[in-house]
């Protein structure tokens, strides 16, 4: 067995989720609204599942692969949708609130600004 596909698809699909969760960090910094990770998250197993999908193109059993896809779809999207419901209108989250007060000191070390005023 060769370990090379493999390591393409770990990569890849680790680049697309640093990806969404970058974009989604600099969106929660933009608006100060953090709460929005969690609502997002469940979005990087659907990706994760889709493009191990495309680059398994002619590999293993087609229906299998279809399988999997779809349950673990269904699963993120189910899941974000769920955590975006409960938390609409809610305001930010607790622990992320709790955090943000913890970390105003730091935004004077020199280090990331964290978060920015």
């Amino acid at each position: 067995m060769s370990w090379g596909p493999l390591l393409v698809n770990l990569a890849v699909t680790a680049g697309v989720v640093a990806v969404l969760m970058l974009a989604t960090f600099a969106y929660a910094m933009r608006t100060r609204v953090h709460a929005i990770m969690d609502t997002v998250w469940p979005l990087g197993f659907v990706l994760i599942a889709a493009v191990s999908f495309g680059l398994s193109a002619g590999d293993g059993d087609p229906g299998r692969r279809m399988l999997v896809l779809v349950l673990t779809g269904v699963w993120g999207l189910r899941l974000g949708a769920h955590i975006y419901l409960r938390n609409r209108g809610q305001g930010e989250d607790k622990r992320y609130a709790s955090l943000l007060r913890r970390n105003t000191v730091r935004r004077t070390s020199g280090f990331v600004p964290w978060p920015p005023r």
